[in-house]
């Protein structure tokens, strides 16, 4: 009786052993669920940005002064009431 009960004992730690670290165990549970947690604050931040590119988009399509004031600053353009003055770099005359 007491070699039956060891070798349940052998059986049932291994068994345990496998359950806790073997592939597709606990340890690679746990693993999985951190992951999966990541990839969600990844997505809930994509979607964010989404969505203030797509407000973004709606605002260069719709807001006349918003167009012009990102011609200026991208472009560099200039109404026709304003005169374009450049400078040289005195470092490059010498």
């Amino acid at each position: 009786m007491s070699l039956l009960i060891k070798i349940s004992w052998g059986i049932t730690l291994l068994l345990l052993f496998q359950l806790v670290f073997a592939d597709r165990g606990i340890i690679d549970y746990l693993r999985t669920e951190k992951i999966i947690a990541q990839q969600k604050d990844n997505l809930r931040k994509i979607l964010n940005e989404n969505e203030s590119l797509i407000l973004e988009i709606e605002k260069i399509k719709n807001d006349r002064s918003y167009q012009i004031k990102l011609v200026r600053e991208n472009l560099g353009a200039i109404t026709e009431s304003e005169y374009l003055v450049l400078f040289t770099d005195p470092m490059k005359e010498k």
